[in-house]
């Protein structure tokens, strides 16, 4: 009960500071406490950011907590403590994130989020090719406002796959099966909508998971060939990792900024701040990382929320909140 108490402090404290990114993760922590009706109207009531709201529920909730305790995720106040990086410090000790400790929880978190080692100088050494289970990470669609497009049809598509082909060799040098060879077929003559786009690139993932891989590779590339956003994505991607195509994180990094930053395209600001976090080819830039986090995470991209509450508490740490 304890730790429910001083979240709800928190909580206060940082709607007054106007911090409302804490906010936002001390809610998520109330939100898990179901069995609560008044701790889930609270979250709720902050969910829908009526602050003014959510302060007197808080304070009539303080003014007369519930006998039963209510238990949490964090059942104890050490691990409370250190998943809000919350220990006690003299009044000259001023210490930087990154001494902070983390708890075992948050370690574990990472870990899985990242499927990186915990020495953070090895972050490099993997960070895309593991870094999310493929339902989640590897399966993803365009955003909605493309649903509709259409892409005309590439008279010259022989000769542009060829160009791709050269400058992205795949990884295996095959000719075009048939299911390359028909659409490039349909490119020529038809064209093709932004829902075959998500069904050939679906394709190219069932096409690596039985060891396919030379054709995902032409699929891939014929579908670069458009103007579709969603293609040029995955092949940044498919760089990085060298699955199916001749590895170069440089070319990744360069496609991935392009449809970040001058695309607005929102999971590729996820996977830029990746670079940026890691310094993977680029000067390493946690707040740039933090700030195209932050922009994912307002464009709905789940993943986002989760590494930009991460690099937040990194960057500044709740300790310097508190101290204010």
């Amino acid at each position: 009960m304890h730790q429910t108490l001083l979240r709800l402090e928190m909580i206060k404290l940082a709607i007054s500071a106007g911090d409302f990114d804490v906010v936002h993760l001390l809610q998520v922590k109330i939100a898990l406490l179901t069995h609560d009706e008044a701790l889930q109207h609270i979250a709720e009531t902050l969910h829908q950011k009526n602050y003014v709201a959510a302060q007197q529920l808080i304070d009539d909730y303080l003014a007369d907590p519930p006998e039963i305790p209510v238990t949490s995720p964090f059942e104890d106040d050490e691990a409370l403590k250190e998943e809000l990086e919350l220990f006690e410090v003299s009044e000259d000790t001023n210490p930087q994130p990154s001494d902070m400790p983390r708890s075992k929880n948050e370690n574990d978190n990472l870990d899985a989020l990242l499927a990186l080692p915990e020495e953070e100088d090895t972050l490099s050494e993997q960070f895309i090719s593991n870094l999310e289970d493929a339902d989640e990470f590897d399966r993803l669609v365009p955003p909605l406002d493309t649903k509709a497009a259409y892409y005309e049809p590439i008279d010259y598509i022989e000769q542009k796959y060829h160009n791709l082909s050269e400058q992205y060799p795949p990884v295996e040098d095959a000719p075009l099966g048939d299911e390359a060879l028909e659409w490039m077929r349909q490119l020529k003559e038809r064209g093709c909508t932004e829902p075959e786009i998500e069904e050939t690139i679906e394709r190219v993932f069932r096409l690596k998971e039985e060891n396919l891989g030379a054709e995902a590779a032409h699929l891939l590339l014929l579908s670069v060939a458009t103007d579709a956003l969603y293609p040029r994505y995955i092949l940044a991607r498919e760089l990085y990792k060298g699955e199916i195509l001749k590895p170069d994180r440089a070319e990744s990094f360069r496609l991935m900024y392009d449809l970040a930053e001058n695309e607005s395209y929102p999971e590729a600001m996820c996977d830029l701040a990746q670079f940026y976090e890691t310094g993977i080819e680029t000067d390493k830039d946690l707040k740039k990382a933090e700030r195209l986090y932050k922009q994912a995470m307002h464009l709905g991209i789940k993943r986002a929320e989760r590494h930009y509450m991460r690099l937040h508490k990194k960057n500044r740490g709740l300790l310097s909140f508190l101290r204010r």
